[in-house]
């Protein structure tokens, strides 16, 4: 989604969007930073970050100013990720690579201090 919407966002797909944003970003991102390409009303934006970060679907990067994905997005990620379509063809990737370079391997995703 690039620039600001030109039509009214659903209420049910406000929260969504708002998780595409944050996912896209690859870094702490702040409200504002989403509402340039959302433009929603700035209660509104804010409203869906304390619903998200109550929920554990955000959390506060160590400044405290912006956000990253908490641990149910984090989650509902890996879920996606391992669903049975994904994960044949992850390990069709895995094997070969193992095989070319002649070592175990592994894919892991960020969890806070840790890897999953």
């Amino acid at each position: 989604m690039d620039g600001q919407r030109s039509d009214p966002i659903p209420t049910n797909l406000r929260l969504l969007l708002l998780l595409e944003e944050v996912a896209r970003s690859g870094e702490p991102i702040t409200p504002t930073e989403i509402n340039l390409t959302l433009g929603l009303p700035k209660p509104t934006i804010h409203r869906l970050f304390s619903t998200l970060l109550d929920e554990g679907f955000l959390q506060r990067d160590i400044g405290g100013r912006a956000y990253l994905p908490g641990p149910r997005l984090r989650s509902l990620a890996g879920g996606v990720l391992s669903s049975s379509h994904i994960r044949a063809s992850r390990q069709t990737v895995l094997k070969r690579l193992s095989a070319e370079i002649g070592e175990t391997c592994n894919i892991a995703l960020p969890d806070n201090e840790s890897m999953v």
